[in-house]
Formats: C-alpha cells, sequence, structure tokens
C-alpha cells in the first residue's frame, strides 16, 4: 500500500482503488493463526500444518515482490530530475525495509505453537533455529541487516534533508520579501511621483517648442524623453505589482492561451528572438492566466536573454502534474547563484535595465498556484519547470508545433 500510494502508473492506482482487497489474505491467514482454531485444524489434518505455513511464506514473498516491482517501475516511469530525487529517496527505504522483512519473514506464528516439534523445523528450515552453527551464514545475515538497516536510515534521512531544505528556502525568502517590500514601495511611490512631474514638464515644453524655430529637432528629443518616461513608469509599475502579488483567481483556461500571451509580451521586446513552441493546443489549466503568462514571459526572457538562441516551450504531464518546461541553450546558472536566483534584487544581469525581480515574481506566482517552479541547469543551459497541478480534465500533452 506505501509502495502504491508514492506510485501513479495504472497497475498502482488500480492498487490504490481496491486497497481493501490486500486484507483478504492477511486477514485469512490471522484467522487461521487463532490459536484454538490452529490447534484443531493441525489435529484433525497434519498435513495442513506444511501447507499453512508455506502458503504464509508464500504469500508475504509475493506481497515483497509486488512491492519491489511497483517502485522500481515507478522510477523507470519518471523523468523529471526533481521527481527522481524525492522518489529515489523514499524508494530506497522501502527497498530496505522489504529486504529486511524477506530476511526474518520466515519466524511465524507456529514457531510459538510448535516451537519443539522436529517435522516443523524440518519442514520450515528457519536458519536461526539450525541445530548446525555455520559461521559465515550467521556473518552474512549479521553484515546484509546492519548495511541494509543503514542504508535505509540513509535514504530517510536524506528524504527528511530534502523536506528541510526547501523549508528553509522558503523562510530564507520570504523573509528577504518582506524585508523588500516596504523599500520597493517607498521607493515606487517616490520615483512614480517624480516620472508624473516630468510629464507635466513635457507637456510644458511641447507648448514652448511650437514657438521655437528648430521644431523638429526639439520635438524628437521631446518624443524619446517621453518614451524614455513612460518605459521607466511602466517598469516602476511591474515592480510595485510584484511586490504586492497577493492574491489569483484560479479558473480553467487552455494552457495556450497562456503561453500565446506570454509569446506575444516577448516577440514586443525582441522582435527579432525565437521561441520553439511544442506546447499542446487544448491542453487545460488551472490558472490565473495574468498573472501565469507574466511569470512564463520572464523566465522566457531570460533564458532568451542568457543565450541569444530559439528557447524551448514545451509541456509534459508527469504524475500528478502538469509541467511547463521552458529550455534554453545558455551556458547554465553559476553554481553560486544557484541559491540566489529567486531572492529580490538579485541579478547577474545588467542592474541598470534589470531589477531582479523578474524570477521571484515567476516562483511566487507559481506557489500561488499551488506548484512549485524549480529548475536544472549545466553547462549546456537551464530547463525551469512550471509544476502546477494536473486539472481533471486536461489531458496529456502532446508535443505538437504551434507558432506563436
Amino acid at each position: 500500500m506505501l509502495a502504491s500510494e508514492y506510485s501513479h502508473f495504472p497497475l498502482a492506482e488500480k492498487i490504490k482503488k481496491y486497497w481493501w482487497s490486500l486484507f483478504i489474505i492477511p486477514f485469512c491467514t490471522l484467522i487461521v493463526y487463532i490459536p484454538k482454531l490452529f490447534e484443531k485444524i493441525i489435529n484433525a489434518l497434519p498435513w495442513a500444518l506444511e501447507v499453512i505455513v508455506k502458503f504464509s511464506s508464500f504469500w508475504i514473498l509475493s506481497y515483497l515482490v509486488l512491492t519491489i516491482y511497483i517502485v522500481i517501475k515507478e522510477a523507470i516511469l519518471i523523468t523529471m530530475p526533481f521527481f527522481r530525487r524525492r522518489f529515489t529517496s523514499k524508494m530506497c527505504l522501502l527497498l530496505s525495509l522489504a529486504f529486511l522483512y524477506a530476511l526474518y519473514s520466515p519466524q511465524d506464528p507456529a514457531q510459538v505453537y510448535l516451537f519443539y516439534r522436529n517435522d516443523y523445523m524440518w519442514m520450515l528450515g528457519l536458519w536461526y533455529l539450525q541445530k548446525g552453527f555455520n559461521l559465515p551464514f550467521y556473518t552474512f545475515v549479521v553484515i546484509s541487516s546492519i548495511i541494509t538497516a543503514s542504508f535505509g536510515l540513509w535514504a530517510m534521512l536524506k528524504y527528511a534533508q530534502i523536506g528541510w531544505d526547501d523549508r528553509h528556502e522558503e523562510i530564507s525568502l520570504d523573509r528577504a520579501a518582506k524585508g523588500a517590500q516596504t523599500g520597493i514601495n517607498m521607493f515606487s511611490h517616490g520615483i512614480k511621483n517624480e516620472l508624473l512631474a516630468n510629464r507635466i514638464l513635457y507637456t510644458k515644453l511641447e507648448a514652448l517648442i511650437k514657438e521655437d524655430k528648430d521644431k523638429e529637432t526639439l520635438l524628437n528629443s521631446l518624443t524619446q524623453l517621453e518614451q524614455k518616461n513612460d518605459a521607466l513608469l511602466s517598469r516602476i509599475e511591474r515592480l510595485y505589482l510584484s511586490s504586492k502579488h497577493t492574491q489569483v483567481v484560479l479558473s480553467p483556461n487552455s494552457l495556450q492561451s497562456v503561453v500565446k500571451i506570454a509569446c506575444d509580451k516577448f516577440y514586443a521586446k525582441y522582435p527579432n528572438g525565437e521561441i520553439e513552441n511544442l506546447v499542446d493546443d487544448d491542453l487545460i489549466v488551472l490558472c490565473d492566466k495574468e498573472h501565469l503568462s507574466e511569470a512564463l514571459y520572464n523566465v522566457i526572457a531570460n533564458g532568451y536573454e542568457c543565450s541569444h538562441s530559439p528557447v524551448k516551450l514545451f509541456v509534459n504531464t508527469e504524475r500528478l502534474w502538469t509541467n511547463i518546461v521552458v529550455k534554453d541553450n545558455g551556458p547554465g546558472i553559476p553554481k553560486k547563484m544557484q541559491k540566489k536566483i529567486y531572492t529580490p534584487f538579485v541579478s547577474s544581469k545588467n542592474s541598470a535595465l534589470n531589477w531582479g525581480m523578474g524570477l521571484y515574481y515567476s516562483r511566487d506566482v507559481v506557489k500561488s498556484h499551488l506548484g512549485y517552479l524549480r529548475f536544472e541547469t549545466s553547462n549546456k543551459g537551464t530547463e525551469f519547470y512550471f509544476m502546477l497541478p494536473r486539472y481533471k480534465e486536461g489531458r496529456n500533452a502532446t508535443n505538437k508545433s504551434i507558432d506563436c
């Protein structure tokens, strides 16, 4: 049951659906081993002793084999490194428990009832009750037990560490965000007032320019000033909204419509940029279209700025998640930056053009969708994963090329 709970392929799903069936054989076995009933059966049918004991061993080992099959099958089916790391630690713990149980499972209730009966001792052949003391075998059992138990303990601690690291990251980012939010609000309010004052100023200048002889040059300069002022206002507004982002409204949306908005924003900024879009056109996700498209745009733009080559965009549905993957061909994220990329005002790019709030905002949006924003990086490029809970009406994505 534990193995199937952590797995999501069809057989595991069936076991979860009909979980009660797993209890039928163990329950019947426990009934047979009720002392008075067991004694009556053995006295009436001496041959039943061997059948009962061997059948008990058979179904126990069968359950263990099924457990091992489920966890290994699930591990093979997992493709995303994020899921594989988390599942591997749980899988190792289950396998160590299965091995230990298989090693000592020959202990049977009949051992208590018929401890001194030679026919029972001979039939079951318990290695720890044999007359001939085999030192190498006992040494093997002890060493195997220690190694397996240590392996299981390591797997349990590894899984706990993963949870601790995630929680520690959440706390650190929340603290950084709270500290930055006050400064952002004050900065945004102050500079926004200054920029609005600039608007009044160039409106007055425009009126004065109309009386000047060199109107064309002055008007061009005024137009440039106006454009730069509006661009700064837009960036300040985005910075302010990213710090104030506290609520999303989730509704079923076509994922392609979300991607379309993000791509349009990208091409507006980078007309010569290129996105290889492989997102299915009728996959449904539960999301806030405005916020999710903005978060997706931030990551796509980051990928393009790092590589100045086509950014690949595709989707896979793995386990209980719909994963939007943004893949670039850049040099990868430096190791010293990997734990800082979501921190507000931290950026490896030109600080005059970037606030360092894009990834913080994107992560916050995905988190508000009850999902995760993760990445895998190497010197051959970086993949960002928008992991969103799979919507019940969404279907498996098929890699189908669609032009944005």
